[in-house]
């Protein structure tokens, strides 16, 4: 859930985006 790779995958965005953030996570 800490990993900006999982948002990549389309697994669950949303959660990964609350951890770090709608910045860092969208860019990687």
């Amino acid at each position: 859930m800490m990993s900006g790779r999982a948002g990549c995958n389309g697994q669950k965005p949303d959660k990964v985006v609350h951890v770090t953030g709608p910045g860092p996570v969208l860019g990687r």
